[in-house]
């Protein structure tokens, strides 16, 4: 059974229908298409009306306006200028990976020094038979001495492989 033409305008024009009958006649549309596009209709008729001769006339006022006009050119700048970083850091990537292309060809890598480990002392191994303050302070300087050869023996390694990279392979 579909929902009558004055149940349809009563429901949809007034505001004191009660819940039940909300309920009834929104599961009514759940299920029926007929009175879905019945009440589609209906509202597309009661809901055309024509603008106001003056909107269109603000419309077009506001968007001539300084300040609208302004916002539209920062945000067109602004994408222009994204788009000219995106450029050059795209044009600055190929050319890096130009530059190590053909400066890698050239470089001699055989003659890096190999990088060691350090060697420790045995005796500043911790035991439970050296558990004195001065074996303890032995170990911690051995420690820090080790860290400290092996970071300069990797920046040893690191500058001679970037003058390798530079120069071609003419210095050591």
């Amino acid at each position: 059974m579909h929902v009558r033409e004055k149940s349809l305008n009563k429901i949809t024009d007034s505001d004191t229908v009660s819940t039940e009958e909300m309920i009834a006649f929104l599961e009514h549309l759940d299920q029926c298409d007929f009175c879905l596009d019945q009440m589609i209709e209906e509202e597309i008729q009661n809901t055309c009306q024509p603008a106001p001769d003056y909107l269109a006339e603000q419309i077009l006022n506001r968007a001539a306006a300084p300040d609208v006009q302004a916002a539209k050119a920062v945000r067109t700048t602004s994408r222009k200028m994204q788009l000219f970083y995106y450029g050059l850091r795209t044009a600055t990537g190929v050319i890096a990976a130009l530059f190590l292309l053909f400066v890698i060809q050239q470089a001699d890598f055989s003659t890096f020094s190999r990088v060691s480990m350090p060697e420790f002392d045995k005796s500043a191994v911790y035991t439970e038979d050296s558990a004195h303050p001065e074996t303890l302070s032995r170990f911690s300087q051995n420690i820090s001495t080790g860290l400290s050869h092996s970071s300069d023996k990797l920046s040893d390694y690191m500058r001679n492989f970037s003058n390798k990279i530079l120069n071609g392979g003419d210095l050591k």
